[in-house]
């Protein structure tokens, strides 16, 4: 029929309908149910544009869920595909273009009116063959949106993110292969980018009902769109996007949508380090620098492995410079020309109103810096043989500039503490008016700065690391400042994307000791702050928690390689020559620690659970195993502790204490039973308690080698 013709139609059967519905709507609806009944594309599309018609100008009607209800069903799905898919003709036939809006109109009419009854139109688990309509009917709207009217395409975006709400909605989008005309519109429209995170959202929460596979890489590659649009933008909108990361995928978006693959990865770390080290005009810039620079230290958090990989990588350079500085390599001297040049003039802004910000963009880059300190262990110990790394003058040259930046890292931490905590004379808050307020009086406290973790990890991986002397020496004057922040039960409530919120750098701490207990200066120090105290009550809340576990699911949740690590640190300090005999509240402390420990039951029955990667029961056995066994090691350092200072103790001590001693002893047969008994940990507990009986009938001596 020719577009005159139906227009003509549609206004007789508009005036018939206009009619009865003054005196009967329920007829005037029959008549519509009647026309879409006929096997008449042309009789189905008047009386569609009618049902709209009378959907839009019947208040009552609107309100009447069961008779929507009919409407809806009275529509012939595959009528409805059809005019949909008349928009790839819109450039041959004059029809198609309205058949195309109506259809969008109808569907949006009807998205709106049963918002609270959905499942109408998106049933649970639809069946293939109305899936497939559907997925036809997105994909035509898709393709439509390019060549729309502004009107009809705020409806097909309304309608998208409606279905986004859904399982069923939102897992037809994804089947849709290009979004590409849809996220062309993105920077600039609040209902694409709302639509874009609550798809995957709705798809990551939906449990078995979806593949979480698919998902991710329909994920994976319409984020590697979205950036390539992203990157042709201003600053300002450059700077909402990385913020719309933060904010809306990071922080709602389940992490398993987002897997740490390089479809969406890579392109948004090359658009994160190019637009940091691309200088820009204007006032912005420096805002999107600091936003960049907290997105990749929150996928540093999240992606470790990946996002490093692609961060630090040499590859990425700027377009036709071959021979240039790789970007990656810029980027991480931006950041430490940031530090080196913001710390020293820090402590006069920590009473000032832009204190938080600056300390959160310096916060980000020592993350950063920690990542790519562990990029580079990594590398190091050939955990990945074919890891890229910078040419090996621009790794010396960062070397310098990270000690440089490290060094005035130390000295920020030592004012800082020094005026926060101890203050100067006559300037401390207890000895002022309290009106009167410094500049380096802090809001919060030195303690809950939540720049003072990020640093202490920096600094900590990187003495650990580094065979820096210096470095290492000028760390241990700040010992004292390190072990007052040591909490033994540290309790974190960090979150991926603000990783430092209520965080307790006491671990970052115990790995910062490891470096300067290297030197003999850090040893001295240790001591007369009482370190020793410190870690062994650290050691005795693990101990209390691996004796009081019922089961090893319950074990999965301590954290034995940190006791191990602390057990490892402690040996070193009494090995290294700068100490002398054993002081008696320390091997008091430490035998009571090593006799009054509770042997776990929950002991693998064997050297190792034979294990099926197919059955998850199977797997967690062989999970609960390990871990049982690293249980064991830690119960049998703490032997091995005990056993060292009772060796370096002097005689009347070790006679003084030689019935707690054998209390140990006990503990370490039984522990040796045990072990041969599974057969695995290689004699570790039967060494232990063959060192201790020597000890303890004055045939030997704790010096020498020692089990772990």
């Amino acid at each position: 029929m020719e577009l005159k013709d139906m227009e003509f139609q549609m206004r007789q059967v508009r005036l018939d309908v206009v009619e009865t519905t003054q005196y009967d709507p329920g007829k005037a609806l029959q008549q519509i149910f009647d026309l879409l009944k006929v096997k008449d594309d042309t009789q189905r599309f008047v009386a569609l544009s009618l049902m709209k018609y009378l959907l839009e100008g019947n208040g009552s009607l609107q309100r009447n869920i069961p008779v929507l209800m009919q409407c809806w069903t009275a529509i012939p799905p595959t009528f409805l595909t059809r005019i949909f898919k008349s928009q790839a003709q819109a450039s041959t036939d004059p029809n198609a273009k309205n058949l195309f809006e109506l259809a969008v109109s109808i569907v949006h009419s009807f998205i709106v009116l049963l918002q609270n009854h959905l499942s109408v139109i998106l049933p649970k688990g639809m069946g293939t063959g109305l899936r497939k309509h559907w997925k036809q009917r997105v994909e035509a709207e898709m393709s439509g949106i390019t060549s729309s009217p502004q009107v009809i395409r705020t409806l097909i975006f309304q309608t998208f993110l409606s279905f986004a709400h859904t399982v069923e909605g939102a897992s037809v989008l994804t089947e849709v292969e290009d979004w590409t005309p849809l996220l062309y519109y993105f920077p600039g429209n609040i209902l694409v980018k709302d639509m874009f995170w609550t798809t995957y959202m709705t798809l990551g929460k939906a449990g078995d009902q979806v593949s979480i596979d698919k998902v991710s890489r329909s994920f994976g590659k319409n984020f590697a769109v979205l950036a390539s649009i992203w990157a042709k933008e201003p600053v300002t909108i450059l700077e909402d996007f990385f913020e719309y990361i933060v904010n809306s995928i990071l922080a709602k978006v389940p992490v398993e949508i987002y897997r740490p693959t390089s479809a969406w990865l890579e392109p948004l770390v090359k658009l994160i380090v190019t637009s940091t080290v691309t200088p820009r005009k204007g006032p912005a810039f420096p805002k999107l620098k600091a936003k960049a620079v907290k997105l990749a230290s929150i996928l540093t958090r999240i992606h470790p492995v990946k996002t490093t990989e692609l961060l630090f990588s040499p590859n990425i350079r700027q377009e036709n410079a071959s021979s240039a500085k790789p970007l990656s390599y810029l980027f991480l001297k931006l950041i430490l020309v940031d530090i080196k040049s913001t710390i020293p003039s820090l402590l006069e802004q920590i009473n000032a109103t832009t204190y938080r910000s600056t300390s959160e963009r310096l916060a980000c880059s020592y993350d950063i810096l920690s990542a790519f300190t562990n990029y580079l262990v990594g590398a190091a110990e050939d955990t990945n043989p074919d890891l890229p790394l910078f040419a090996p003058d621009l790794l010396l040259q960062l070397r310098t500039d990270i000690s440089q930046t490290l060094s005035l890292t130390i000295e920020y931490l030592r004012d800082c503490y020094d005026a926060s905590i101890g203050g100067a004379p006559g300037l401390h808050p207890s000895s002022r008016a309290p009106t009167m307020a410094l500049t380096w009086d802090y809001p919060t406290g030195f303690p809950n700065d939540l720049l003072i973790p990020a640093q202490i990890r920096a600094l900590a991986l990187w003495i650990r690391e580094d065979d820096g002397e210096d470095l290492r020496k000028e760390a241990a004057g700040i010992t004292d400042v390190l072990l007052n922040l040591y909490s033994p039960s540290d309790t974190s409530t960090s979150t991926a994307t603000n990783p430092r919120n209520g965080e307790d750098p006491s671990h970052e701490i115990e790995v910062a000791l490891e470096g300067i207990c290297n030197t003999s200066e850090g040893i001295h120090a240790f001591i007369s702050e009482n370190g020793y105290a410190k870690l062994l009550s650290k050691l005795s809340s693990l101990l209390t928690a691996a004796s009081s576990s019922s089961s090893s699911s319950t074990d999965a949740k301590i954290d034995f390689d940190r006791g191990l690590g602390i057990q490892l640190l402690l040996l070193k300090i009494s090995n290294s020559g700068e100490i002398g005999p054993t002081k008696e509240e320390y091997l008091s402390s430490i035998l009571s620690l090593a006799a009054g420990m509770k042997l776990a039951n929950g002991c693998p029955k064997g050297p190792q659970h034979p294990t099926d990667p197919a059955d998850p029961a199977s797997l967690q056995r062989a999970v609960e195993a390990v871990q049982a066994r690293r249980r064991d090691e830690f119960l049998t350092g703490i032997l091995d502790l005990a056993y060292d200072a009772l060796g370096r103790a002097s005689r009347g001590l070790r006679q003084k204490y030689r019935g707690l001693a054998e209390k140990v002893l006990s503990k370490a047969q039984k522990m040796a039973e045990r072990e041969r008994e599974e057969g695995y940990m290689e004699g570790q507990a039967g060494g232990v308690a063959e060192s201790l009986g020597q000890v303890i009938s004055g045939e030997g001596s704790g010096h020498g080698v020692h089990i772990i």
